[in-house]
């Protein structure tokens, strides 16, 4: 008996010398001449009636014992580690693949009239939707009584397709039934996840796409390879793609390795349809245990207090400059509404087209990481800054990352955010790593006599804690999920500069999105999105019950800008956090606004902030910090 390869999809090949892929492919053929005739007959029966939809019915071929039998010993074989009989399994040929993780396809799935199922879908209200996962339209859930004019589909589902699936599958399968209608147009998509939720069992897909779709019109359901890192399986490189053929459904066992995603429309005329949703077990599924490791705090040591001459007004503290205070004071009523604001035009014009040029030029040969876990980071290229020798090889870059860290920036910060960023003396902090090890903390220092004095003493060496300091790369396809790491302490201030996207429109993606992971309502509406503008510098207040993420880029951003990158640093700075204690006082007396300054704007603040008239929702953000920079064009 021949034995079947481990880890490929089974071919005539493997199985059994004496059956031809002729043969099988001749005995189809005569069944589906003998079923054209019959269907002919039953569908003018239908139309006649005035209920087209009650025929539809699984394809007789998928229905015979001996394919239900051979599908059925097959998936098991593969579950038990066992090899099954080379004739009983024939008939499975072509339809079941153990690769990547197991899957089912069956092409002309069902038999009637599925232009009518097509026509009562379209028929039904879309819903656009976007998160961190996906992007597209979705109707509301079929199989609910309401839903009269879809009942006949959904009974087929119930009571023929579901009892099909528990037997081919071996699976003990509820009645409770999942039903959607989903539409893909251009740049929609479903980034890379497993599915497992609650008790979901079988995921299946049946596809309503126009006859022509080819692959340069996207929207592939792409299977990903997974291994096992930290005791965690993570999806790893595409290994199948499968075109949505229309008429044909797709089947897979919902588990630690089903990793997939629908991969991005990019058709500009034709939608992907398709009714999609889960068949459930009995019982629920383990929860997922995901490997989040904490990174080390980084301490980024403080430069001269001062202006910087390569920055707009941002920084400067003359009270005489009324603009620059009154367009703090704009920002931080940003900061109070929506916990983020947007610094527009950061730096000058000329160290900005510097800061460009040398990206631009040292770009191929940086050391870029990827995300190693899809599923749980997003994709994306970055480099963790955690040494003070790498920017030594970026000077203007480098430039970049002092301004971001000199005492007259973090105070400007601390003005518009109401916060006091962490500092503490450099010689403190090493007495402190001592005791408790060294392993925690990382110091993002340039050498003795490089730090500039903040403390009472003059050669006293500050530094400020940072829990991620990182430049990042996205191009087309790009994206992050929804990052947690705020949870691990009380509250950051993440800063996003972003670089290098003048054509970044905001129908590319790329927005910053920030969420209240209390609210269950929330994926849907978020706290604030703000997108991504060159030479902007966002601010972002996050705390135990915030978590952000970047919206997926799209393929609009390749087209206009050719695919090259834009880049954008990534500085998550800690705050003290409760009750401020005499000595933090004292250590962050130098990075915070005066008392005087402090009262001044919060008595203004709580005057605009009480007027309901002039509020703005979330998106009509960037109209609410526009009014500043209006008056700075002028």
């Amino acid at each position: 008996m021949a034995k079947l390869e481990e880890g490929s999809p089974i071919s005539f090949d493997n199985i059994s010398p004496t059956c031809s892929k002729n043969s099988i492919a001749s005995a189809r053929a005569e069944d589906e001449n003998g079923l054209a005739k019959r269907m002919k007959t039953e569908t003018a029966t239908a139309v006649a009636t005035g209920n087209p939809n009650a025929l539809l019915s699984i394809n007789p071929i998928y229905t015979t014992e001996a394919l239900k039998t051979a599908v059925s010993v097959l998936l098991k074989a593969w579950k038990d580690g066992t090899t099954p009989s080379a004739a009983v399994v024939q008939p499975a040929l072509g339809f079941v693949f153990r690769k990547p993780f197991p899957h089912l396809v069956f092409p002309d799935f069902f038999h009637g009239p599925i232009d009518s199922v097509e026509e009562e879908l379209l028929r039904q209200k879309f819903t656009p939707l976007s998160t961190d996962l996906l992007q597209l339209s979705q109707t509301k859930e079929l199989s609910r009584d309401g839903v009269f004019e879809f009942a006949d589909v959904t009974d087929t589902f119930r009571n023929e397709v579901r009892p099909w699936v528990a037997t081919i599958t071996n699976t003990e399968l509820k009645e409770e039934l999942d039903i959607r209608g989903a539409k893909y147009t251009y740049t929609d998509h479903l980034v890379c996840h497993d599915d497992r939720l609650t008790t979901r069992k079988i995921a299946y897909v049946y596809y309503l796409t126009d006859p022509s779709w080819s692959e340069e019109d996207g929207g592939t359901l792409d299977l990903f390879e997974s291994s096992c890192v930290n005791d965690v399986v993570v999806p790893g490189a595409i290994e199948k793609s499968i075109l949505p053929t229309r008429n044909s459904m797709v089947l897979f066992v919902v588990g630690d390795d089903s990793f997939h995603q629908v991969r991005e429309v990019l058709s500009t005329r034709k939608a992907r349809l398709s009714l999609t949703g889960w068949f459930h077990a009995t019982t629920p599924s383990v929860p997922r245990t995901e490997f989040q490791p904490h990174a080390p705090f980084l301490h980024l040591e403080l430069f001269e207090a001062g202006k910087d001459d390569m920055v707009n007004c941002f920084l400067a503290r003359d009270e005489a400059d009324a603009y620059s205070m009154a367009r703090k004071k704009a920002l931080k009523k940003d900061m109070t509404r929506y916990h983020g604001c947007t610094v527009r035009n950061l730096l000058k014009d000329s160290f900005y087209q510097s800061l460009t040029d040398e990206l631009r030029a040292k770009e191929a040969t940086l050391p870029w990481s990827e995300t190693t876990n899809r599923n749980q980071d997003g994709c994306l290229k970055y480099i963790d800054i955690n040494t003070p020798k790498w920017p030594k090889d970026m000077p203007v870059f480098g430039q970049l990352l002092r301004i971001m860290q000199t005492e007259c920036f973090l105070n400007s910060i601390n003005e518009i955010t109401s916060t006091r960023i962490s500092v503490m003396p450099l010689d403190k902090l090493n007495k402190f790593a001592a005791l408790i090890g060294s392993k925690n903390f990382s110091s993002l220092t340039n050498g003795a006599g490089s730090g500039a004095s903040a403390g009472d003493t003059p050669d006293e060496r500050w530094v400020a804690e940072a829990a991620r300091c990182r430049l990042e790369k996205f191009e087309s396809g790009d994206y992050s999920l929804k990052t947690y790491e705020a949870a691990q302490v009380d509250e950051v201030i993440d800063l996003f500069y972003y670089m290098d996207c003048d054509l970044l429109e905001p129908d590319c993606g790329g927005a910053v999105v920030v969420m209240d992971i209390n609210d269950p309502n929330d994926e849907w509406d978020p706290i604030i999105s703000m997108d991504g503008e060159s030479n902007g510098l966002m601010v972002v207040r996050r705390d135990r019950d915030h978590v952000f993420f970047t919206e997926y880029v799209n393929h609009r951003w390749a087209r206009r800008n050719g695919g090259r990158p834009f880049y954008r640093l990534w500085i998550s700075y800690s705050t003290e956090a409760g009750p401020i204690n005499s000595q933090a006082a004292k250590n962050a007396s130098r990075l915070s606004p005066s008392e005087d300054e402090d009262e001044d704007e919060d008595e203004d603040d709580e005057d605009e902030v009480s007027d309901d008239s002039d509020l703005v929702e979330p998106g009509d953000h960037d109209a609410a910090l526009s009014s500043s920079d209006g008056e700075e064009d002028q």
